[in-house]
């Protein structure tokens, strides 16, 4: 750091703690990285409707109880998780992380709808 710039960091504190502390910055492959798992995360839960119609077709007998399953449970989980991700936002220090264990528990819930089905 140059002579000049010690000088107006030291009289401008807030000036001088901004200069030192980094945000995070991700790089152009990790940008890459989470894009690539939403739209695999999209695909995915594309293929779990699919599978979870039909097989709730077979358990009601029709595809439109099915599709209502579906449909219902669909929206109870986007309300589910933006109450309970609306109080716990705060606290997520590696979102990325938070993200990946999310996927994770959904993939873990989508193997077990066909064994709660049996």
């Amino acid at each position: 750091m140059s002579r000049r710039r010690r000088k107006h960091a030291r009289q401008h504190p807030i000036v001088a703690e901004a200069s030192n502390t980094r945000a995070f910055e991700p790089g152009a492959g990790v940008l890459i990285g989470v894009v690539a798992c939403f739209v695999l995360s999209g695909f995915a839960a594309l293929l779990y409707q699919t599978a979870w119609m039909r097989q709730f077709s077979i358990v009601f007998g029709t595809s439109e109880l099915a599709v209502a399953t579906v449909l219902s449970a669909y929206m109870a989980g986007l309300a589910l998780g933006a109450t309970i991700g609306g109080r716990l936002v705060d606290r997520v220090t590696q979102p990325i992380l938070v993200y990946g264990l999310l996927e994770a528990g959904v993939a873990l819930s989508a193997l077990a709808v066909p064994l709660l089905l049996a």
